[in-house]
């Protein structure tokens, strides 16, 4: 797809080549339902706490064209992001990437892109936001992995 978009050129190459540059940090959050909330905070922590020297981009595609989504991925060695259809862009990461996708509470799905990001060698971690009630995280977890069956 990169290539025949004729991206080649535009893509700066993954850090994961060049070791001793830090890894390129995206947030992609999304404008309706399960966006980050207070998404800049969240990507001024981050750039802080690693001592980036440049600034953690926040990326929203719904508005986008295709080919930005892809660039954006294709430049992106760790992704930040809630769990959502933006997610299948991470096709277009470099394979010694990862993922971490945030799960809100009552939407534990980790398998749903975590499959697809083992399936391309990218390395997937979640974290469910979900209020402190284990109970009722077990019947979810027993619920919602039937599909794999």
């Amino acid at each position: 797809a990169i290539q025949s978009l004729n991206m080649t050129e535009s893509i700066p190459s993954s850090s994961c080549r060049r070791p001793s540059q830090f890894p390129r940090i995206t947030i992609v959050s999304r404008l309706g339902t399960r966006r980050i909330k207070s998404v800049q905070v969240l990507a001024d922590k981050i750039q802080e706490m690693y001592n980036l020297t440049y600034k953690v981009p926040v990326a929203y595609f719904e508005d986008v064209s295709f080919r930005h989504q892809v660039a954006a991925m294709a430049s992106t060695d760790i992704l930040i992001t809630p769990h959502g259809a933006q997610e299948t862009g991470i096709v277009f990461m470099p394979q010694c990437g990862g993922v971490l996708e945030l799960l809100p509470d009552e939407y534990f799905f980790p398998q749903f892109y975590g499959t697809l990001a083992a399936s391309i060698g990218l390395d997937h971690a979640y974290l469910y936001l979900a209020k402190n009630d284990t109970h009722r995280i077990v019947n979810m977890v027993q619920r919602d992995v039937g599909f794999l069956y």
